[in-house]
């Protein structure tokens, strides 16, 4: 193996192994976000008031012995998070997600929502068994669905005051999802190189054969050889 050769294999090496590093960094990161659970004994929890979330969080096997607090507005919510646990708040709101992010939409720039599983972005239609509305309503969803009217609709509600988990302060908090784009700068540096190699190699062709053809052709014969062809 030539000496570019070993500079190109010791260049992707250390290319693939910042890319494994970063991938396990963000993997570990990922994880561990995702096993943290309140566990904490005491732990204080708010919710709403007459809602069957203090069932769930009872129930719910990641909490234990929570300290569950009820609030009526959206107001208390933000109050009792500004305060923690420490001051007689919450470390945390669960709520139903309508709520949730309603909530967002006026505090969104102090608060985010951790994790949501719903099926629907809101309430639900509850009619008879064989209503005849049920087709016409459902039909009218659609059409609002398809036509961009609930969107037009939940920005206009909801990110009227500040955006639902707005980008500009949700980014940081986010996990960062790595790309092949994060890594752009490595693959120019292993671009470049591997452009090179090949043209280093074609010159050191060019300039080795060009020498030999020099003294072989060109370069007159040694001295030695000159008195030998002179006897």
């Amino acid at each position: 193996m030539s000496n570019l050769s070993r500079l190109l294999v010791i260049v992707w090496l250390f290319i693939v192994l910042i890319m494994v590093t970063c991938y396990n960094a963000a993997l570990s990161s990922m994880l561990t976000i995702q096993q943290i659970q309140l566990t904490r004994r005491g732990i204080d929890i708010g919710y709403h008031a007459g809602s069957f979330i203090e069932g769930v969080i009872v129930n719910n096997s990641n909490f234990k012995e929570p300290s569950l607090l009820p609030y009526n507005s959206l107001a208390e919510y933000a109050s009792a998070l500004a305060g923690g646990s420490k001051k007689g708040g919450v470390v945390a709101i669960m709520d139903e997600f309508p709520y949730i992010k309603l909530f967002l939409a006026k505090y969104g720039s102090a608060y985010r929502l951790v994790s949501y599983e719903p099926s629907t972005n809101g309430f639900g239609f509850v009619f008879p068994k064989g209503s005849p509305l049920v087709p016409d309503i459902s039909r009218e969803i659609s059409k609002l669905r398809e036509e961009g009217e609930l969107l037009k609709l939940e920005k206009k509600w909801f990110k009227k005051d500040s955006s639902f988990l707005p980008e500009d302060s949700q980014a940081p908090a986010n996990l960062t999802i790595l790309t092949l784009y994060n890594f752009r700068g490595l693959f120019y540096i292993g671009g470049v190189m591997l452009a090179f190699m090949p043209l280093a190699y074609l010159i050191h062709f060019v300039y080795t054969y060009a020498f030999l053809i020099y003294h072989v052709l060109v370069a007159p014969p040694p001295l030695e050889l000159q008195m030998l062809n002179f006897l």
